[in-house]
């Protein structure tokens, strides 16, 4: 008995050894990278350049980057930045995302920062990540180090703790932002004219023109008299300013504050210092900053008589837009519509997410686009921006002709009374065409620009709003918040809503999408598209494939043999498919699809595919007819269609907002509606309308004889067989 509990007890021990070991590491912190897989460039990079430090035994934290962002996924500039590193930044690069304790997860704390062995700051996030899905959104918390997410957390090793990240991070600078500012380690930016207008408010001319004539022991001055300088016109007196006025004034302190025009000149000058304090100094003293560089090239496509007139407060207080105090902003984590107080007070900075991982930020009524961003500093972060935020110069005209060229010579051709509207002193509110948009309708037939002036009238009028404007990046919640303006094309109605984290308008049963909205001019607000109000540049089939919520969609048309039938231009159709929800996958499996398996023996157009999923999927089609819904009125009556495959559909606009398709005792909403093509229009539905009933048509009679006659030669077959062992 004795001998069985000692062997209970080595074999507790020995369990509960293993269980540590596996728990404690395998290896040290350069051995766990090596033999983890997605690490290998990491661990060669400490290898080359600190083997022992990451060997030895001293207890490190390790911010790791992973192969599959390093080879593949990181833009290719920054990934040639990185592998052009030479030993001594690699050194310095391993050492700026080690830390010397072992730090967990949890133990990083939001809006904090912890210091590296090389004494760099990096700045830690938690946010609440939101991933969207068709009609949900999901999230998980998660931690950002310098705006890279810890994917893998925690990966053990017996001299430390290794946390793996979404993405290489960009070697930090030694410089804080108003030193980057004066010098950026990247020699392809250029900060010229920013620090230009800095000058304006640079307090060095007060320090240095009138502190010596209060310090210096001897001084020989000349001093207007008041009578003199009352003889210059208060125009051309009250334009002097920094170092312009800097260079007039001479040293000396004798009866100085006897005159009161000198006085106000030397007063001027302390303002501009005033303002320096307050606007540039925290760029280089804050500890915690996020500033917005506008680039070299949109500070010089402003005027330069535009621009030379910035000074002072009206200066400081642009300046001012452009910087975030004690928050560190990264863009990879960002909401779409998250803000933030900048600098001015009641100013605020807008982030607005788009398609292929484009961000805009909003300040100032001005809306730029993020060129460049996550720029990390001593103090913080920058991003250049393609726009000056705050100072609007240009009315409504120069700004298309400025951006959008093409439309620009659209509206050369319109009337003068519609010219007149567009030139007007205020209220000019308009979508505007991108120069993209007019490549998508080249050479599409019935549509030619050059001589067919109507419709240049059609399309310039229908992108006017006639009743105000509209603040497009406010608008929130999706297809159901929709909200409504009047063209001045014959009061047709443009539909403007925000949908996946992306700004929409439908206009002439166009559905464009915003790429730049709030454009403010000195004559009202624009709004750039990527798409032409008015003129489908999609057939029904091209418009389905691009868009997310109906990928599934375009999938099962493929595979039934509608794609063709679709493609069609002798017809107009009203397609009303569903969106991507996974009850349209499992309704499609559950009744047996069997697309895969029968191969569809017609030819379009003389026949159409007869089997479950070409059932359901025709129900959705009303033939040769073009169904609004914004043009439909709001009525307890139904309409009544006869669909492709016989079936009687009914729609019914229940509210401005609510629009239900209903068969066979089942409904559908309309979430999405009015999306023009080529060849028809298309409604996005919330759900597939089938039943057990559409199982009896997957199969024609001629394929139900030859399965059954098969299985009835399968048994026959059987039964034989099992009567000759029996015997």
């Amino acid at each position: 008995m004795a001998d069985i509990n000692y062997l209970r007890r080595i074999l507790v021990l020995l369990t509960v050894f293993g269980v540590c070991s596996a728990q404690v590491s395998r290896g040290t912190i350069l051995d766990v990278m090596t033999n983890t897989n997605g690490l290998k460039t990491f661990a060669s990079w400490c290898r080359e350049t600190f083997p022992g430090l990451y060997s030895g035994s001293g207890v490190l934290t390790v911010f790791a980057f992973n192969d599959t962002a390093y080879t593949y996924t990181m833009p290719s500039s920054e990934r040639s930045r990185l592998m052009s590193l030479t030993l001594d930044e690699k050194r310095e690069y391993v050492q700026t995302y080690t830390l010397e304790s072992r730090i967990s997860v949890d133990q990083l704390r939001d809006s904090s920062t912890q210091q590296s062995i090389n004494g760099k700051e990096l700045f830690i996030n938690k946010r609440n990540r939101v991933y969207w899905n068709p009609g949900s959104t999901t999230g998980s918390s998660a931690t950002y180090v310098n705006g890279a997410m810890i994917i893998r957390e925690q990966l053990q090793a017996s001299n430390g703790i290794i946390h793996v990240l979404d993405r290489p991070l960009s070697p930090i600078s030694d410089s804080n932002v108003y030193q980057w500012l004066m010098e950026p380690d990247d020699p392809t930016i250029q900060t010229t004219t920013i620090m230009q207008l800095a000058e304006r408010i640079y307090g060095e001319y007060f320090t240095s023109v009138i502190s010596p004539i209060s310090t210096n022991d001897r001084v020989t001055f000349f001093l207007p008299s008041e009578n003199a300088l009352r003889k210059i016109p208060n125009s051309k007196l009250s334009s002097l300013n920094g170092r312009e006025l800097a260079n007039f004034m001479l040293r000396v302190v004798a009866l100085f504050n006897t005159l009161k025009t000198w006085r106000d000149l030397a007063a001027k000058l302390y303002q501009d210092s005033r303002f320096y304090l307050d606007v540039v100094t925290p760029i280089a003293r804050t500890d915690k900053i996020t500033f917005f560089l506008p680039s070299e090239n949109a500070l010089r496509k402003i005027p330069a008589s535009k621009i030379q007139g910035l000074q002072g407060q009206e200066l400081a207080n642009y300046f001012k837009m452009h910087y975030i105090k004690n928050r560190v902003v990264y863009t990879s984590y960002v909401e779409h519509q998250e803000s933030y107080e900048t600098a001015y007070t009641g100013s605020r900075v807008m982030f607005m997410r788009q398609d292929a991982g484009r961000v805009l930020v909003k300040s100032g009524g001005v809306t730029a686009m993020i060129e460049r961003g996550n720029i990390t500093v001593r103090n913080g972060v920058i991003h250049i921006i393609d726009r000056m935020f705050g100072f609007v110069y240009n009315s409504a005209r120069e700004q298309i002709s400025q951006d959008a060229p093409t439309f620009n010579r659209l509206i050369d051709r319109v009337s003068p009374d519609l010219q007149a509207l567009i030139t007007q002193p205020s209220g000019v509110n308009m979508f505007v065409p991108t120069e993209d948009a007019f490549s998508y309708i080249n050479n599409l037939r019935g549509v030619n620009l050059d001589t067919n002036t109507s419709l240049i009238d059609f399309i310039v009028r229908l992108s006017m709003i006639k009743d105000g404007s509209i603040e497009v990046s406010q608008i929130n919640g999706n297809f159901d918040v929709r909200q409504r303006r009047f063209s001045r094309y014959n009061n047709w109605k443009v539909v403007v809503y925000n949908d996946r984290n992306e700004s929409w308008v439908n206009g002439g049963n166009v559905r464009a999408r915003i790429v730049r909205p709030d454009i403010k001019v000195t004559t009202g607000v624009l709004q750039y598209i990527d798409a032409i109000l008015g003129v489908p540049s999609k057939d029904i089939p091209t418009l389905i494939y691009y868009d997310d919520y109906l990928i599934n969609t375009y999938m099962d048309l493929k595979s039934v043999g509608l794609i063709d039938y679709l493609k069609d231009q002798s017809y107009d159709s009203t397609y009303l498919p569903p969106r991507n929800f996974d009850q349209y996958g499992n309704g499609m499996n559950n009744y047996g699809q069997q697309t895969n398996n029968d191969v569809f023996r017609t030819e379009y157009p003389n026949q159409y595919p007869t089997s479950y999923p070409g059932q359901v999927l025709r129900r959705l089609i009303i033939p040769n007819q073009l169904i609004f819904i914004e043009q439909m009125q709001v009525s307890s009556q139904s309409q009544r269609y006869r669909a492709h495959n016989g079936d009687e559909v009914i729609l019914r606009k229940e509210t401005e907002n609510t629009v239900r398709l209903s068969w066979g005792g089942m409904s559908a909403r309309v979430i999405m509606s009015d999306l023009g093509a080529t060849n028809g229009v298309v409604h996005i539905i919330d759900t597939v309308l089938s039943s057990l009933s559409d199982r009896t048509a997957d199969i024609s009679a001629s394929n139900n004889l030859s399965g059954n006659f098969y299985v009835f030669v399968v048994i026959v077959s059987t039964l034989c067989y099992f009567q000759r062992v029996w015997r």
